[in-house]
């Protein structure tokens, strides 16, 4: 908290020597999810962006609950040259290297089992945490140069971080616990039973080599470990509770990551090698040396369009920070887009996906097949058409298939109007039906001025709850919910656009068999200097 007074008090400085800044406040009032898979609740929230330039800025974000528990902050303070060929990025910041199968940005989880999920992350090696959640952020300095030009350059950027996180001590081996390394990294509060401050500390290196647009060369190493004071080592992951054997000390990670790309081809491919130091008694210890491939094609032609990606990894794969799953599985998924006719586009697509082991709680191995299939035209005056169907199947101590159509409709009969509907039929298992239908629409009342409203209502069967996600203004990562019954969910909001300023205030109820399940209102203030 000290470094970052201080920063803020020579903000003003750089900021002068700079010249004039743009300046963007952000004030918050929100019932969502704070950050990944964290369950949704009210606070407020601030957010500060100072840009004093290219690469030149300093943001901070502060983040609490409304009744006055989870404090969080983070903030960053990037610089960098004229040219760009010099940077720093010092603060909470994310680190994402190739297509994030060992070190990627975490996504948003989503409870719908009728997702098309996919764990591909293309995103920037290195960009600033804007958010004011800080737990799977790194929390250091990163710093980079660059040499060459369009059509060649090299860069090399090491960095470090250091986290306090907290964890448990398990009962008769001091310096052990049980928790996984993912678990202590989103442990911010020492609250029962994770009491024990722990320092959870990473060092890496990320190189890269391109070729004007056409080639990619990316090349990173990565350490993790923990210290619970001074420099005596920390244990986690304990697999056995009678002995500390297959605790682990440290995690090492090196990946290589190429890309190629031509006209209408694009292809990538990544390799990872993570190691694991296990401890198997006093003095003595393994490693665990995994191996993991993920790799991808795409090929976009005039009329036809089509993809393919896969995942492959051995059973000592171990990658906490990968973008996806960091458990041992096995992943393929591909898809093929058709446009025999310029109002008519035709997609079909599927993904297999299979554990390498059972999860906690389960006897068999788990394995995932989904298909998908849309259907879009484009009708005169502006209407479109789109049918979906997806179809799940989930095997493993049983098993359970699940069935979606969906059909929706949108226009835009008049600038600044636009009107949408939809309905859809899911099933799931051996229930009956459930059913759903929305309709909303969208109104630009004068330049500055907007409103939309939205309504959707369910009849869902026993055991066929659906998943109904509406998109808001807010951005919200949290703004789907379960309805099991019949449900009716209305939706409505206004924003404000002025100068320098925007107001946006939205209010959603949802009542469930004839009562109200839950109401809120959501407002945010932005202005821009």
């Amino acid at each position: 908290m000290r470094l970052l007074i201080a920063l803020m008090a020579l903000l003003p400085v750089a900021v002068h020597a700079a010249g004039v800044p743009a300046v963007e406040a952000v004030c918050e009032y929100r019932h969502d999810a704070f950050e990944y898979d964290a369950p949704a609740r009210d606070f407020i929230r601030g957010t500060l962006q100072v840009s004093a330039g290219p690469g030149c800025g300093f943001g901070a974000s502060y983040l609490q609950g409304i009744d006055g528990s989870d404090r969080r902050y983070t903030w960053h303070l990037n610089a960098a040259s004229g040219s760009g060929d010099l940077w720093v990025l010092a603060g909470n910041y994310y680190a994402s290297f190739g297509s994030g199968l060992l070190v990627g940005k975490k996504r948003i989880y989503s409870p719908d089992v009728m997702e098309y999920r996919r764990e591909v992350s293309f995103c920037k090696a290195f960009a600033p945490c804007r958010g004011a959640d800080q737990r799977y952020s790194f929390h250091g300095l990163a710093t980079g140069a660059r040499w060459g030009g369009d059509s060649f350059s090299i860069s090399a950027a090491p960095f470090c971080s250091v986290r306090y996180r907290f964890t448990h001590i398990d009962s008769g081996f001091y310096g052990t616990s049980r928790s996984s390394l993912a678990t202590v990294a989103g442990t911010l509060s020492g609250r029962y039973p994770y009491v024990t401050p722990v320092i959870l500390w990473d060092a890496g290196f990320h190189g890269e080599l391109r070729a004007g647009e056409v080639l990619r060369v990316e090349a990173y190493y990565l350490r993790t470990g923990m210290m619970n004071g001074g420099d005596r080592p920390f244990y986690w992951d304990m697999s056995d509770r009678a002995h500390p054997r297959g605790a682990l000390r440290s995690l090492s990670t090196l990946g290589l990551f190429v890309s190629l790309r031509l006209e209408g081809l694009g292809l990538y491919v990544e390799a990872g090698f993570p190691c694991r130091e296990q401890r198997l008694s006093p003095g003595y210890s393994e490693r665990l040396r995994g191996f993991g491939i993920q790799y991808g094609a795409h090929l976009r032609l005039r009329s036809v369009s089509l993809f393919v990606r896969g995942r492959e990894v051995n059973s000592d794969f171990y990658a906490p920070y990968g973008a996806g799953s960091s458990s041992p599985v096995r992943r393929w998924e591909g898809g093929v887009a058709i446009r025999p006719w310029k109002r008519l586009e035709c997609g079909f697509g599927g993904s297999l996906e299979r554990r390498l082991r059972p999860s906690t709680g389960e006897d068999s191995i788990v394995s995932v097949q989904r298909e998908h299939g849309t259907v879009r035209l484009l009708l005169p005056g502006r209407w479109r058409l789109t049918l979906q169907g997806r179809r799940v199947v989930t095997a493993g101590d049983r098993r359970l298939l699940a069935l979606q159509v969906r059909v929706s409709l949108r226009a835009a009969p008049v600038p600044g109007v636009s009107l949408s509907g939809g309905a859809r039929a899911q099933r799931r298992g051996e229930g009956g039906a459930s059913m759903a239908c929305s309709i909303r629409t969208a109104v630009a009342v004068s330049g500055p001025l907007s409103v939309t409203a939205s309504y959707t209502g369910v009849a869902a069967r026993q055991g066929n709850e659906m998943y109904i996600n509406e998109a808001t203004w807010m951005r919200s990562p949290a703004s789907g919910t379960f309805a099991d019954g019949t449900s009716h969910l209305f939706l409505a909001g206004v924003r404000l656009r002025t100068e320098p300023a925007t107001l946006t205030v939205q209010y959603r109820h949802q009542f469930l068999r004839g009562r109200s399940r839950q109401w809120r209102i959501e407002a945010s203030c932005a202005a821009r200097l």
